[in-house]
């Protein structure tokens, strides 16, 4: 197992599913080689995967199933709207809003998803960020 592979897996999925997939004995995988593993997660990490990955299809399913779910932290405090937003997932975005997540929500370092979004170099997913927080929704 790499060092990145780890480093990136624990950025976007935190600690707990690092542990678990190395207590199980399989391979760390990075965040897109995950959609194919989902299954095997309880539903709260499940979501914060399809956001990251951009996985609307799962996303969708999750969220209709309970909507409360786009509301669970990850490592740092990132909700399921950060890592969409982080990763110019748009589609994965809309849908998040669409179904209450909050815009507003801060991370464990004062960061927005909008913010995420702009630093990470994707200003069209954060302008649909703040155009759904401009119309009131």
């Amino acid at each position: 197992m790499s060092m990145r592979a780890l480093l990136v897996f624990s950025v976007g999925l935190g600690l707990a599913v690092m542990l678990i997939g190395c207590s199980q004995g399989t391979d760390i995988v990075a965040p897109e080689d995950m959609k194919a593993n989902m299954s095997n997660l309880p539903p709260d990490q499940q979501v914060l995967v399809a956001a990251e990955t951009g996985d609307t299809k799962t996303l969708e399913a999750l969220l209709q199933s309970d909507a409360t779910l786009g509301d669970v932290r990850g490592n740092n405090g990132v909700t399921p709207l950060h890592l969409a937003a982080r990763n110019g997932h748009d589609a994965a975005v809309k849908i998040l809003l669409e179904t209450g997540a909050d815009p507003l929500a801060e991370d464990d370092e004062s960061n927005t998803a909008a913010n995420m979004a702009n630093v990470e170099g994707h200003p069209g997913t954060a302008q649909i960020i703040q155009d759904f927080i401009s119309s009131g929704q």
